[in-house]
């Protein structure tokens, strides 16, 4: 069987900041953006999905990580 990754995403708080951070800081390339922004990454799609309103985030991160075999 071989494991394939399709799409890995994040909750943010501050979408903007996070888009800065992940395309000027890490260099990642911005592909799409509406409701959620997207980035490609050798092929797989790393997303930022904003968190909602009010929501409280742990400060030890939460990623999670979608895969189809």
């Amino acid at each position: 069987m071989k494991f394939h990754l399709d799409c890995v995403f994040y909750y943010v708080s501050d979408i903007g900041s996070a888009i800065r951070f992940y395309q000027d800081i890490l260099g990642f390339r911005l592909i799409s953006r509406d409701a959620v922004a997207r980035f490609d990454l050798d092929g797989v799609r790393f997303e930022l999905v904003p968190a909602a309103a009010g929501q409280r985030l742990r400060a030890q991160g939460g990623m999670r990580v979608s895969a189809f075999v």
